[in-house]
């Protein structure tokens, strides 16, 4: 099944992709030779071999065949040779495995950097993860539907990148989302009112704000869908349905119900716990 993969393969003895011996003599003899000098180095020790695959370098089958050639050169010998692997696919592959790396280490980096500043802000021990759980449960949903919308009717593989871009850009703003209404909350609460008034009257004061802010976002980010780079219009669609995920259905509904649930313990071990 890998093999199929192959179209051609390019290299000292085969020039053109079709085998020529080394010590050929016949007709264009000078021209073969010249293009069998292209494949090796100047240390002749070191020959090139080109590859050529059958799909487009970004699909799952070519990268599942170049991360399969370090398993079958050592079938074939022991290792009395080195050999490096180059080529977009191999590219695209580092690029995914160091992004990934960094991604996976990144985002408990962050999440723990943004509890240590919301529990000192908030003296809340809940109420920071439970915001910080709400907005990835939004990402969640959004890179879903991003799925969705680039795979099955855009027709793009969705890239790295996109994961990235869109938890860190969107722990950003939908924080700012909940921050306002929270706090808000936790000065009604600081006048001796019941969590559910508090509720209700930062969804009445905040959300005309709230819905305009996330409108503008969206229409911004929704923009860059509209650009000829998949990767700019990858990172649009997804920070645009995140924005829009976190502004219309998390934010108004999820948040209000999940604090109207844990009720006293949205401030514990503050004095507000004590009510």
């Amino acid at each position: 099944a890998s093999q199929s993969q192959v179209t051609a393969v390019f290299g000292p003895t085969y020039p053109y992709g079709y085998y020529v011996p080394y010590n050929y003599t016949g007709n264009y003899n000078s021209t073969y030779h010249s293009q069998m000098l292209s494949y090796i180095g100047s240390n002749p020790h070191y020959v090139m071999i080109t590859f050529q695959l059958s799909s487009l370098a970004w699909l799952q089958a070519p990268s599942n065949f170049v991360n399969s050639l370090p398993s079958k050169l050592s079938q074939i010998d022991s290792g009395s040779y080195q050999y490096y692997i180059g080529g977009l696919t191999q590219g695209l592959n580092d690029a995914f495995s160091f992004t990934l790396s960094s991604f996976v280490k990144m985002v408990p980096i962050l999440c723990a950097a943004i509890f240590v500043v919301l529990f000192i802000q908030l003296t809340s021990l809940f109420t920071p993860l439970r915001l910080i759980a709400m907005v990835l449960a939004s990402v969640v949903i959004s890179l879903a539907l991003s799925y969705i919308a680039l795979h099955y009717y855009g027709g793009l593989p969705v890239l790295i990148f996109l994961p990235m871009f869109t938890v860190i850009t969107l722990l950003a703003v939908g924080l700012d989302y909940d921050i306002f209404m929270v706090t808000r909350v936790r000065e009604e609460a600081f006048k001796g009112k019941e969590d559910a008034e508090g509720i209700r009257t930062s969804l009445v004061e905040n959300g005309g704000v709230i819905i305009t802010l996330g409108s503008l976002l969206f229409a911004t980010f929704g923009a860059l869908a509209f650009s000829d780079i998949g990767i700019i219009v990858e990172i649009g669609v997804g920070l645009a349905l995140g924005v829009l995920v976190d502004t219309f259905i998390s934010w108004p509904y999820f948040v209000p119900t999940v604090m109207l649930f844990l009720k006293r313990l949205n401030w514990w071990p503050s004095k507000l716990a004590k009510r």
